[in-house]
């Protein structure tokens, strides 16, 4: 009972007092009362001929008070599609990051004037990133979504393990130092793995969703 207070506080009731801001929430209250009073005119009305308009104006509101549902529900469902595929992209970006500079570190070059130590943290810190875009993400209330969850269910993505995982490896990291090339990338390597497999799976969720979007746009309802 109270985790379900604590929900509807934090969750449900800030939702209803920024719904209940737009204008058009209002609209269609009204046209509901409307509609509800003209039923009820025409029920008690003994003339016939003002039965009949209030009849008519019940039967004009009802209809206008489907098609808004319906087009809310569309508008609400287009706009949640693309604030996730914008966060998908996001995510996708971040992983192409983390590939950028494992590419550098298989292409390593000892006289480049670089440490080779502090690369490989940067890189762990990236890889570290796209954990945390995940698990913080669903703190964002501009997202509207667990991304945690999200990633769980539809890609097999678990950030908090991963994210374990990271620690493990930063924990191998700093208990060693002059590191070789091949050492660094054969303990990055299982990173990489889980990241290009999850960002093959956000691509894939993009394109699904962009062609999602245009059939909506498209069709009528």
């Amino acid at each position: 009972m109270k985790k379900m207070k604590m929900r509807l506080k934090k969750g449900v009731w800030p939702a209803i007092c920024m719904y209940a801001r737009f204008p058009q929430i209002w609209l269609f209250i009204t046209t509901m009362l409307l509609s509800f009073f003209s039923l009820v005119l025409s029920a008690h009305l003994e003339n016939q001929y003002w039965a009949s308009i209030c009849s008519n104006l019940f039967a004009g509101f009802v209809t206008g008070t489907v098609f808004f549902l319906l087009t809310g529900v569309r508008q609400i469902y287009i706009s949640k599609l693309e604030i996730r595929n914008a966060w998908l992209e996001s995510l996708h970006l971040q992983i192409l990051e983390f590939n950028d500079m494992m590419h550098k570190l298989e292409n390593w070059r000892n006289d480049d004037g670089k440490d080779l130590d502090d690369f490989v943290y940067d890189l762990l810190c990236e890889a570290h990133r796209v954990n945390e875009m995940i698990i913080y993400g669903r703190n964002d209330k501009r997202i509207g979504f667990d991304c945690l969850e999200y990633c769980k269910k539809h890609y097999g993505y678990n950030a908090i393990e991963m994210s374990e995982r990271d620690d493990s490896v930063r924990d191998v990291i700093q208990g060693k130092f002059n590191y070789d090339k091949t050492e660094a990338v054969h303990l990055f390597r299982p990173l990489r793995h889980e990241l290009l497999e999850l960002n093959g799976n956000v691509n894939s969720d993009i394109k699904t969703t962009e062609i999602t979007l245009k059939t909506i746009t498209r069709s009528v309802i």
